[in-house]
């Protein structure tokens, strides 16, 4: 090897030498300057926890209670607002809180004190599991053998049971205050000839104002209980009932689709419920029952028998379809869903004055007198007017007509012999009939809110003041002399009938006194 080279590796040898040395001073100063950081950041931070940090600008009336920083214990108190429930309308007009971290504006024009005088009812539909949906169930799965019928403009045909296109129905809602004539129930038509209308699984609450010309609402009955505009309680809720909510409010799932038969109830759930389209007409056998029944129009109502013979007779019409007596609480339920915005939108339907009962009869205006002799038939427009719908779908008879009987009693009565076929002292609710407690003679007044039921449109739409109830319909609870519920009164009670109206009789014979019949929907 020449001297040359070897001199030459000899230099590269020395230049990686101090090439590596460099590079392990660099780690060495490099690994102290990071250990003087960390070391400094330590000790910087350990000043900082204990409080030696005299440039802080950190004070303790801006930092949470009980929360330590930077040595400093904060002694700022901030209120939760996350449990708070105020809406806009439980707070002044213009004034201002905070619910749940936000910022809202108050939209009550007035403070009042409780007012039941008068009420609108929401409606919210629901499933076979109580969530709320845009649209009502569907009443195909409950026909039983019925035919849905529509409306050609002449005569009532055969539907699409699809719907396709709303040919069947349309539950149509209404906003604000202006009548709905739009909405159609769904009808159907059974194998004898009769007329039913369906009434969906629903959940309502009532906004209170203190009259139908009030735009200051005056309290609440929901998913509370009747309540002040400030949720004060002014009574209680029956034990028992069932409750949703949606957009802050709560809704009163309606009891004559529920379980809970000391409110009405069924055995099992429902969808829903088919009504009869008109008061029964038919005739009387020998021991006063009636074998015959019929749901038409322009007949006059089957009258003239007992409770008891009354309640076979409807019990009787179609015993494989389940078809019964109406209940007061599915009164309550066909008048909630008729005053809804999915019904008349709050509006008074007509009378029938017909004072030969003639079913389907319109005459004319809420309060139409009989002996003015005025008749407008079911498909004209003034007839069409006392339905719950203003039009050719809806339910008639609601309003006069006859008084009609409900399957409810005074259970602590001892006169009840006329209905002992399925009321009787001391005896409970059913499916079929529901037991009420009175027991004494009064029938008005604080009483009512005690006797009366939640959903049956009794104590919820009772004023509080004699016997008027909504819409100045005459209101009576039963007693003990006269322990059974009648409903709607009849064609001579001018302004005090309505869907509102209430009374009692001692079940006996009469000539106003009518009946509903009932078939319950699909079991969910």
């Amino acid at each position: 090897m020449s001297k040359e080279i070897k001199i030459k590796n000899l230099k590269n040898k020395k230049l990686i030498i101090l090439i590596i040395a460099i590079i392990l001073i660099g780690i060495i100063i490099g690994g102290i300057l990071v250990r003087n950081v960390i070391v400094n950041k330590q000790t910087a931070e350990e000043k900082y926890n204990l409080g030696e940090n005299t440039n802080s600008s950190l004070i303790a009336k801006y930092i949470r209670k009980e929360v330590k920083i930077g040595g400093i214990t904060g002694t700022l108190e901030v209120l939760d607002t996350s449990d708070a429930t105020a809406k806009p309308e439980d707070i002044l007009e213009g004034k201002t809180a905070y619910v749940n971290g936000e910022k809202i504006t108050g939209t009550m024009k007035e403070w009042v004190e409780f007012n039941s005088g008068y009420g609108r009812i929401e409606i919210v539909w629901l499933d076979k599991n109580n969530n709320i949906i845009d649209n009502p169930i569907s009443p195909k799965d409950s026909l039983q053998g019925m035919m849905p019928i529509k409306w050609n403009g002449t005569e009532f045909v055969e539907a699409d049971e699809n719907n396709s296109g709303n040919d069947w129905y349309e539950y149509k809602g209404k906003d604000g205050t202006e009548d709905n004539r739009e909405s159609k129930w769904a009808n159907a038509k059974d194998s004898k000839g009769s007329y039913f209308v369906w009434v969906p699984r629903y959940a309502y609450r009532i906004v209170y104002y203190a009259s139908e010309d009030s735009d200051v609402v005056s309290g609440y009955c929901d998913g509370r209980g009747m309540v002040d505009v400030l949720g004060n309680k002014k009574y209680e809720l029956d034990s028992g009932v069932e409750v949703v909510e949606k957009d802050g409010n709560s809704y009163i799932v309606h009891p004559a689709f529920e379980t809970n038969l000391d409110l009405g109830g069924w055995d099992k759930d429902l969808d829903g419920i088919w009504v009869a389209k008109y008061e029964a007409s038919g005739t009387k056998g020998t021991d006063e029952v009636s074998n015959d029944l019929k749901v038409v129009p322009g007949v006059s109502s089957l009258r003239y028998q007992t409770i008891g013979a009354q309640y076979t007779s409807a019990y009787n019409y179609d015993r494989n379809k389940e078809r019964h007596l109406i209940k007061n609480s599915e009164w309550g339920a066909v008048a909630y869903l008729t005053h809804s915005q999915y019904g008349r939108n709050g509006h008074e339907i007509d009378i029938n004055n017909s004072n030969n009962m003639i079913t389907g009869n319109g005459g004319g205006s809420v309060d139409a007198d009989p002996a003015s002799g005025t008749t407008n038939a079911y498909n004209t427009d003034l007839g069409q007017k006392a339905s719950s719908t203003g039009n050719i779908y809806g339910i008639y008879d609601l309003s006069g007509g006859t008084w009609e009987r409900t399957a409810a009693f005074d259970t602590k009565s001892n006169n009840l012999a006329n209905g002992n076929n399925f009321a009787s002292t001391g005896a409970g609710s059913t499916k079929y009939a529901t037991a009420y407690e009175n027991g004494t003679d009064v029938i008005n007044g604080e009483k009512v809110y005690e006797v009366g039921k939640i959903g049956d449109a009794t104590k919820e739409t009772y004023t509080g003041i004699g016997e008027i109830a909504w819409n100045n319909d005459g209101f009576r609870i039963p007693y003990q002399a006269g322990p059974f519920f009648l409903r709607g009164l009849d064609c001579n009670g001018n302004v005090e009938s309505g869907i509102f109206a209430s009374s009692f009789s001692n079940g006996a014979s009469n000539y106003y006194f009518g009946i509903r019949i009932i078939l319950s929907g699909s079991t969910l």
